[in-house]
Protein backbone atom coordinates (compact mmCIF):
# COMPACT_ATOMS: atom_id res chain seq x y z
CA UNK A 1 0.00 0.00 0.00
CA UNK A 2 1.44 3.66 -1.15
CA UNK A 3 2.05 5.69 2.17
CA UNK A 4 0.79 9.60 2.18
CA UNK A 5 3.22 12.42 1.40
CA UNK A 6 4.66 12.88 4.88
CA UNK A 7 5.50 16.47 3.53
CA UNK A 8 2.75 17.94 4.85
CA UNK A 9 0.30 14.84 6.86
CA UNK A 10 0.40 16.96 9.51
CA UNK A 11 -2.05 19.42 7.42
CA UNK A 12 -3.89 16.74 6.04
CA UNK A 13 -7.37 17.18 6.97
CA UNK A 14 -8.48 13.39 7.11
CA UNK A 15 -5.56 12.82 9.62
CA UNK A 16 -6.17 15.93 11.71
CA UNK A 17 -9.75 15.36 11.68
CA UNK A 18 -9.98 11.69 12.55
CA UNK A 19 -9.93 12.32 15.98
CA UNK A 20 -12.71 14.51 15.90
CA UNK A 21 -15.46 13.25 13.55
CA UNK A 22 -17.45 10.38 15.45
CA UNK A 23 -18.80 7.28 13.92
CA UNK A 24 -21.68 5.07 15.25
CA UNK A 25 -20.45 1.34 15.47
CA UNK A 26 -22.51 -1.55 14.04
CA UNK A 27 -21.39 -4.73 15.54
CA UNK A 28 -21.00 -6.71 12.05
CA UNK A 29 -20.67 -6.61 8.16
CA UNK A 30 -24.18 -7.82 7.57
CA UNK A 31 -25.31 -4.92 10.30
CA UNK A 32 -28.07 -7.43 11.67
CA UNK A 33 -27.14 -6.45 15.17
CA UNK A 34 -26.74 -2.66 16.70
CA UNK A 35 -25.72 -1.28 19.76
CA UNK A 36 -28.03 -0.32 22.00
CA UNK A 37 -27.66 2.34 23.46
CA UNK A 38 -25.90 3.41 20.25
CA UNK A 39 -21.94 3.06 20.37
CA UNK A 40 -20.23 6.19 19.39
CA UNK A 41 -16.38 6.29 18.47
CA UNK A 42 -14.17 8.53 17.12
CA UNK A 43 -12.96 7.74 13.80
CA UNK A 44 -9.46 7.66 14.39
CA UNK A 45 -9.95 4.89 17.10
CA UNK A 46 -12.45 2.73 15.36
CA UNK A 47 -9.47 2.61 12.80
CA UNK A 48 -7.08 2.00 15.38
CA UNK A 49 -9.23 -1.20 16.61
CA UNK A 50 -11.35 -2.59 13.65
CA UNK A 51 -14.37 -1.42 14.88
CA UNK A 52 -17.11 -2.12 11.85
CA UNK A 53 -18.43 1.40 10.61
CA UNK A 54 -20.79 2.48 7.35
CA UNK A 55 -19.18 4.51 4.76
CA UNK A 56 -20.93 5.59 1.33
CA UNK A 57 -19.87 5.68 -2.42
CA UNK A 58 -21.42 8.52 -5.09
CA UNK A 59 -20.64 7.46 -8.60
CA UNK A 60 -22.21 11.03 -10.57
CA UNK A 61 -22.98 10.89 -13.98
CA UNK A 62 -23.74 13.08 -17.11
CA UNK A 63 -25.38 13.54 -20.09
CA UNK A 64 -22.17 12.33 -22.87
CA UNK A 65 -21.61 13.02 -26.48
CA UNK A 66 -19.95 10.61 -27.04
CA UNK A 67 -21.64 7.24 -28.62
CA UNK A 68 -22.81 4.62 -27.12
CA UNK A 69 -23.42 0.88 -27.95
CA UNK A 70 -24.68 -1.03 -25.42
CA UNK A 71 -23.82 1.07 -21.99
CA UNK A 72 -25.85 4.21 -20.75
CA UNK A 73 -24.78 7.31 -22.87
CA UNK A 74 -23.15 8.67 -20.16
CA UNK A 75 -19.50 10.58 -18.12
CA UNK A 76 -18.84 9.04 -15.43
CA UNK A 77 -17.13 11.66 -12.75
CA UNK A 78 -13.79 10.47 -11.29
CA UNK A 79 -11.85 11.67 -8.34
CA UNK A 80 -8.35 11.47 -8.50
CA UNK A 81 -7.44 10.90 -4.51
CA UNK A 82 -5.27 13.66 -2.52
CA UNK A 83 -1.38 12.76 -2.35
CA UNK A 84 -1.93 13.08 1.90
CA UNK A 85 -4.92 10.72 2.10
CA UNK A 86 -3.74 7.89 4.28
CA UNK A 87 -5.22 5.10 2.50
CA UNK A 88 -4.50 4.59 -1.43
CA UNK A 89 -3.24 7.98 -2.31
CA UNK A 90 -2.99 9.70 -5.84
CA UNK A 91 -5.36 6.50 -7.27
CA UNK A 92 -8.50 6.95 -8.75
CA UNK A 93 -12.15 6.82 -7.11
CA UNK A 94 -15.40 7.54 -6.94
CA UNK A 95 -16.71 10.33 -7.77
CA UNK A 96 -17.01 11.31 -3.87
CA UNK A 97 -16.17 8.80 -0.73
CA UNK A 98 -16.91 9.32 2.86
CA UNK A 99 -17.86 8.29 6.00
CA UNK A 100 -21.22 8.37 7.93
CA UNK A 101 -21.16 10.36 10.72
CA UNK A 102 -22.55 9.70 13.98
CA UNK A 103 -26.59 10.04 13.64
CA UNK A 104 -26.41 10.44 10.03
CA UNK A 105 -27.98 7.96 7.88
CA UNK A 106 -26.20 7.29 4.62
CA UNK A 107 -28.27 9.60 2.07
CA UNK A 108 -27.07 12.10 4.51
CA UNK A 109 -23.93 11.36 4.60
CA UNK A 110 -23.39 11.02 0.49
CA UNK A 111 -25.12 14.74 0.28
CA UNK A 112 -22.56 15.66 2.88
CA UNK A 113 -20.10 14.53 0.75
CA UNK A 114 -20.78 15.09 -2.49
CA UNK A 115 -20.97 19.21 -1.15
CA UNK A 116 -17.96 18.85 0.49
CA UNK A 117 -15.61 17.14 -1.79
CA UNK A 118 -17.19 17.97 -5.16
CA UNK A 119 -19.07 21.47 -4.31
CA UNK A 120 -22.26 19.85 -5.65
CA UNK A 121 -25.54 20.14 -4.56
CA UNK A 122 -27.75 17.50 -4.35
CA UNK A 123 -30.59 16.59 -2.38
CA UNK A 124 -31.72 12.43 -0.96
CA UNK A 125 -34.14 12.21 -3.62
CA UNK A 126 -31.41 13.21 -6.15
CA UNK A 127 -29.99 9.59 -4.62
CA UNK A 128 -30.28 6.67 -6.04
CA UNK A 129 -29.81 3.41 -4.14
CA UNK A 130 -27.06 1.10 -5.38
CA UNK A 131 -25.08 -2.08 -4.84
CA UNK A 132 -22.99 -2.29 -1.31
CA UNK A 133 -19.79 -3.97 -0.29
CA UNK A 134 -18.26 -4.59 2.51
CA UNK A 135 -14.24 -3.58 3.32
CA UNK A 136 -12.48 -6.04 5.65
CA UNK A 137 -8.60 -5.15 5.58
CA UNK A 138 -5.58 -6.48 7.58
CA UNK A 139 -4.30 -3.97 9.98
CA UNK A 140 -1.06 -1.74 8.60
CA UNK A 141 1.15 0.34 9.72
CA UNK A 142 0.82 3.64 7.69
CA UNK A 143 4.36 6.03 7.56
CA UNK A 144 3.00 9.32 8.99
CA UNK A 145 6.71 11.05 8.10
CA UNK A 146 7.88 12.85 11.61
CA UNK A 147 4.30 12.30 13.30
CA UNK A 148 5.71 8.16 13.46
CA UNK A 149 3.20 5.38 12.70
CA UNK A 150 -0.80 5.34 12.90
CA UNK A 151 -2.31 1.46 12.79
CA UNK A 152 -5.01 1.37 10.38
CA UNK A 153 -7.52 -1.02 10.68
CA UNK A 154 -10.19 -0.44 7.95
CA UNK A 155 -13.44 -2.54 8.51
CA UNK A 156 -16.87 -0.79 6.80
CA UNK A 157 -20.06 -1.50 4.75
CA UNK A 158 -19.97 0.64 2.23
CA UNK A 159 -23.37 1.54 0.59
CA UNK A 160 -23.26 3.29 -3.37
CA UNK A 161 -25.54 5.73 -4.56
CA UNK A 162 -25.88 6.60 -8.28
CA UNK A 163 -27.03 10.38 -8.93
CA UNK A 164 -27.55 10.83 -13.21
CA UNK A 165 -27.35 14.61 -13.67
CA UNK A 166 -29.28 16.33 -16.52
CA UNK A 167 -26.14 19.28 -16.91
CA UNK A 168 -22.59 19.98 -16.55
CA UNK A 169 -22.39 21.05 -13.00
CA UNK A 170 -19.58 23.57 -11.84
CA UNK A 171 -17.52 21.76 -9.36
CA UNK A 172 -15.62 22.77 -6.35
CA UNK A 173 -12.81 20.42 -5.29
CA UNK A 174 -11.76 20.39 -1.73
CA UNK A 175 -8.22 20.58 -2.10
CA UNK A 176 -7.18 18.62 0.74
CA UNK A 177 -9.08 15.74 -0.26
CA UNK A 178 -9.16 15.51 -3.76
CA UNK A 179 -6.10 15.82 -6.18
CA UNK A 180 -8.40 15.98 -9.49
CA UNK A 181 -11.67 15.92 -11.34
CA UNK A 182 -12.05 14.30 -14.60
CA UNK A 183 -15.15 13.15 -16.95
CA UNK A 184 -14.56 10.32 -18.75
CA UNK A 185 -17.54 8.69 -21.59
CA UNK A 186 -18.76 5.39 -19.90
CA UNK A 187 -18.32 3.36 -23.38
CA UNK A 188 -14.91 4.22 -23.54
CA UNK A 189 -13.28 4.14 -20.51
CA UNK A 190 -14.81 0.53 -19.87
CA UNK A 191 -14.00 -0.87 -23.30
CA UNK A 192 -10.32 0.56 -23.16
CA UNK A 193 -9.58 -1.14 -20.03
CA UNK A 194 -10.56 1.40 -17.60
CA UNK A 195 -7.57 3.00 -15.85
CA UNK A 196 -5.57 2.94 -20.04
CA UNK A 197 -8.30 5.69 -20.84
CA UNK A 198 -6.93 8.11 -18.30
CA UNK A 199 -4.34 10.48 -20.26
CA UNK A 200 -1.62 12.17 -17.64
CA UNK A 201 -0.89 11.96 -14.32
CA UNK A 202 -2.03 8.50 -12.34
CA UNK A 203 -3.85 5.86 -14.26
CA UNK A 204 -4.00 3.85 -11.07
CA UNK A 205 -7.42 2.51 -9.67
CA UNK A 206 -8.54 2.01 -6.37
CA UNK A 207 -8.82 -1.81 -5.29
CA UNK A 208 -12.21 -3.10 -6.23
CA UNK A 209 -12.65 0.32 -8.51
CA UNK A 210 -13.94 -2.21 -11.34
CA UNK A 211 -16.15 -4.08 -9.54
CA UNK A 212 -17.62 -1.26 -7.84
CA UNK A 213 -18.36 0.51 -11.07
CA UNK A 214 -19.83 -2.64 -12.40
CA UNK A 215 -22.00 -2.58 -9.90
CA UNK A 216 -24.07 0.70 -10.13
CA UNK A 217 -24.16 0.52 -13.99
CA UNK A 218 -27.03 -1.28 -14.26
CA UNK A 219 -28.65 1.65 -12.16
CA UNK A 220 -28.01 4.52 -13.80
Amino acid sequence: MTNPDPERVAENSEFALSSKENLDIITNADRTVTYDPPLVVNRKDAHRQGLWHRAIHIWVFRPSSTPSNGYPQVDVLLQLRSKHKMLYPLTWDASSTGHVSAGQTTRQAAVSEAFEELGLSLTEDDLVPASSFVVDMDPVEVDLGELGTELFWNREVVDMFVVRLDNDPELCPQETEVAALRWVPLQEFIEDGYGGYLEGGSTVLCPKFVEQLQGVVGTI
